[in-house]
């Protein structure tokens, strides 16, 4: 195993960066906030044929968010998440589903790069901002 990489997170017009060094935490976090601290595999919660429930991905998502230096909440995830929604988009919660298997170490973001969907306002931003990194 050659070990991390940074990984980078957007939201909004911002791009965080959460160092290699830094991200038992962050999967410590993932992994917990699936699984509400009951054990069990995050994997098979991402895995399962419906999927985390959207409340929950919100919810852990800003909390990954935040780790990585962001000040967004809960409420503004769901909201964003849920607006995508409703205009019949799903690929916020596509993203954010993505970043979890990314961080989880399920996925290399190289055979999904070009299969991202495009950012959307509110999400993931076509021009982002200077690069912040997890302190």
């Amino acid at each position: 195993m050659k070990g991390f990489d940074d990984i980078e997170l957007k939201w909004g017009e911002d791009v965080y960066t959460v160092p290699a060094e830094k991200q038992m935490e962050l999967i410590l976090r993932v992994e917990d906030g699936l699984t509400r601290g009951k054990g069990g595999q995050a994997s098979l919660v991402l895995s399962h044929i419906e999927g985390p429930p959207i409340a929950l991905c919100c919810q852990v998502f800003a909390d990954v968010l935040r780790y990585a230096g962001s000040q967004a909440s809960d409420l503004d995830v769901f909201h964003a998440v849920h607006d995508d929604l409703r205009k019949g988009d799903g690929s916020l919660i596509t993203y954010i589903q993505t970043r979890f298997m990314l961080i989880l170490g399920l996925i290399d973001l190289g055979s999904l790069e070009d299969e991202l969907p495009e950012a959307k306002e509110g999400q993931a931003a076509k021009k982002p901002r200077p690069r912040r990194r997890a302190s």
